[in-house]
């Protein structure tokens, strides 16, 4: 399985919708894999806009994948139910 690779950089809050939308960007593909080692914060809204990312995504048969957060970020999007993997 190919996936489209979308390499997110700087904070993924209410604030900053450049970077939101560079993953509603990434809806285009099927299947996507967020890199999210170059994100310092991220807040409600960010975690908004990768659920809408993951039911398009979903709707068409695709997967998401998440990878590279630092411990907080993991953290939140663990408790909202997504699986970060290290690499």
């Amino acid at each position: 399985m190919n996936f489209k690779k979308v390499k997110l950089e700087g904070s993924l809050v209410f604030s900053a919708p450049d970077s939101k939308q560079k993953i509603r960007d990434a809806i285009k593909g099927k299947n996507v894999a967020l890199d999210f080692s170059g994100v310092e914060s991220m807040d409600s809204s960010g975690v908004d806009v990768i659920c809408e990312l993951r039911t398009a995504l979903r709707r068409k048969g695709g997967s998401l994948r998440l990878y590279g957060a630092n411990p907080q970020i993991r953290e939140l999007l663990e408790i909202c139910g997504f699986t970060v993997n290290h690499s």
